[in-house]
């Protein structure tokens, strides 16, 4: 079986959670969507290779609309990563607006 390669899809603060000792920027990757959100970070945790990538680019400057999700996710594949997690939050900073 192939070696599992992780991809997590976060915000601003998921490199956090995994250190940085490790951790390697690869800056450039071409895809025929565009570049992706922001620079991926590649860490060793636990014996096994994370790529990380903030969903809305280095210090949250994407909207939603504006997500390069499918450069985001080539990117990843051209990488060679198995696995995509993603984390995602929506809501309201309005009152009127409750969680449902």
């Amino acid at each position: 079986m192939s070696q599992v390669r992780i991809g997590v899809i976060g915000g601003s603060g998921i490199g956090g959670l995994f250190g940085s000792e490790s951790a390697t920027s690869i800056n450039v990757i071409d895809t025929p969507f565009g570049p992706p959100a922001a620079p991926i970070t590649e860490v060793d945790w636990h014996g096994t290779r994370v790529f990380l990538l903030p969903r809305h680019g280095a210090g949250h400057v994407l909207n939603p609309s504006q997500v390069p999700y499918r450069a985001n996710i080539f990117a990843l594949k051209k990488l060679g990563v198995t696995h995509i997690l993603a984390t995602g939050a929506v809501g309201s900073l309005r009152q009127e607006f409750p969680p449902r």
